[in-house]
């Protein structure tokens, strides 16, 4: 092989490492730009979740105070309810 037959494969091959390197760089690009769509996919449907689950605590929290503003009328509503059986009972016995 002579020198010039050499220089001509190392450049031949400087080209192809080259075009090679180029190929590579754009695949890279390419992975990194689906990547991140993906992420910030991800990072969106979390964020989706997130309000939801805000959503049912809000809820959770109105029903908890609805159940314990009605548990209070209800023990309210049971001792009206025995003064009444009282009086009755009073009434009752004075006949």
């Amino acid at each position: 092989m002579t020198d010039k037959d050499f220089q001509q494969f190392v450049v031949e091959h400087l080209v192809k490492l080259s075009e090679g390197q180029e190929k590579l760089s754009k695949d890279i690009a390419r992975l990194e730009v689906a990547h991140g769509e993906k992420l910030s996919s991800l990072f969106d449907d979390r964020s989706v979740n997130q309000d939801y689950f805000k959503t049912i605590k809000n809820t959770l929290a109105r029903i908890e105070n609805n159940l314990q503003t009605q548990s209070f009328m209800i023990i309210e509503l049971k001792g009206k309810q025995e003064d009444q059986e009282t009086e009755l009972r009073l009434l009752r016995a004075e006949k």
